[in-house]
């Protein structure tokens, strides 16, 4: 196993400290998901933690977020309601406000073992930003934290880790029982081990491509990691997307192409690309030829090379890893991401998916993290600030003296 199952023995979760009839918790959740309800495994797997505080008689103030403010994207949260009360079979109120007096009055309010959704952390610029007063803010809804959502444990977010520094905290069951699976990613396996690195976000290069390059047999790129490579390969990838920080993500990928160790980097020979901003107009073409301004990569061809070789691994015992969607599958785009669905399913396969959107987006039942960026940064650093934040909590507090 992991070499740091220590830091986990050290950090106490709700369920090694006594929780009373009416302790005020504030429950920091990860529920990252849209009007749309596609996916709600970023709530489905923090429910038995809710049912447990609220079975305690824990008054519960929950804080989460969706969207982001810098964007523009970032909405009310009334809409889970409805979702969280079928699941956990009792009523949830919605609180538009998270950080008012009027916040503070409606925690205070909630009977023995209630539950209210407070307003989405990132309607405020210092949310993103880490800002320590809004996390003092946000710390009068409660006297405890419980701290679960994976998917943001390398986030340093006002609610995230910043109101570690104020409150006593405990870790979910669900946010250690995850990241202890991800173990299973980096520890020795019997066989090859092969990664697809897909999506947009600027960790899949940062921490996933330097990491699986490393210790993997082989790399697959997709996404915005492979426009990455081809573009400092000096292809020519017209108006395709690249990570929101192209100089840092650049800057890797060129040290990562000259190192000649361990995994083998596995390119399409053809790829699909379409028009950037309507999507329209899909063709094939091969490698080496320009991808025209104004169009975009959005797939590619599994053609036989990487088919014959992902074949030929297939012999012994493969662990396939999955960290990001491979191709643009909401906008129809599937070629490769039904290729390595078939793959993740043949019997020598050991599959592993990474990442909420991706584990939606493939519908392919696996063992799976909701843990995207956060995941490949815990890998990568074995550790991440939301776990040392924890430690530093329980540190300050002593282990059970608060009580």
């Amino acid at each position: 196993m992991h070499k740091n199952n220590s830091l986990f023995e050290s950090i106490l979760t709700i369920r090694d400290i006594p929780i009373h009839p009416g302790d005020r918790w504030i429950y920091c959740a990860g529920f990252n998901v849209d009007p749309s309800f596609t996916d709600t495994q970023r709530i489905d797997c923090e429910l038995e933690d809710l049912n447990y505080l609220s079975s305690k008689g824990a008054r519960i103030a929950i804080l989460s977020h969706q969207g982001s403010y810098r964007k523009g994207t970032a909405l009310h949260l009334d809409f889970l309601c409805d979702y969280l009360s079928r699941r956990l079979e009792k009523c949830v109120r919605y609180f538009p406000e998270n950080n008012t007096d009027q916040s503070i009055t409606c925690s205070r309010s909630l009977e023995n073992g209630e539950i209210a959704l407070f307003g989405n952390t990132r309607l405020h610029a210092g949310e993103e930003t880490g800002d320590e007063h809004l996390a003092a803010q946000f710390a009068r809804l409660g006297d405890f934290v419980a701290v679960g959502g994976v998917s943001k444990a390398h986030r340093l977010h006002a609610s995230n880790v910043k109101i570690l520094s104020l409150l006593p905290a405990y870790a979910t069951t669900n946010l250690l029982t995850e990241l202890k699976l991800l173990n299973h990613v980096i520890c020795p396996f019997p066989g090859k081990s092969v990664a697809i690195l897909g999506g947009i976000k600027l960790e899949k290069i940062t921490k996933g491509l330097s990491l699986f390059k490393a210790i993997y047999d082989f790399v697959i790129p997709a996404g915005a990691v492979l426009n990455h490579i081809l573009k400092e390969m000096d292809f020519s990838i017209g108006d395709s997307v690249l990570c929101d920080e192209p100089e840092v993500a650049s800057k890797i990928v060129s040290k990562v192409l000259l190192e000649t160790e361990r995994a083998e980097l596995l390119l399409p020979e053809e790829l699909i690309i379409a028009e950037r901003k309507s999507m329209r107009n899909p063709r094939k073409i091969t490698l080496d030829q320009a991808v025209p301004q104004g169009c975009a990569i959005v797939d590619f061809i599994v053609g036989q090379k990487m088919e014959k070789a992902f074949l030929a691994l297939s012999q012994e015992p493969v662990r396939l890893l999955m960290a990001g969607t491979p191709s643009l599958v909401n906008q129809g785009f599937r070629t490769s991401s039904d290729a390595f669905i078939q793959w993740m399913s043949l019997p020598r396969v050991t599959p592993f998916i990474m990442g909420g959107d991706t584990m939606n987006d493939l519908s392919f039942n696996c063992p799976s993290s909701t843990g995207g960026g956060a995941a490949l940064y815990y890998l990568k650093e074995k550790n991440c600030p939301l776990l040392e934040a924890l430690l530093q909590n329980q540190i300050r507090w002593g282990a059970s003296s608060v009580f």
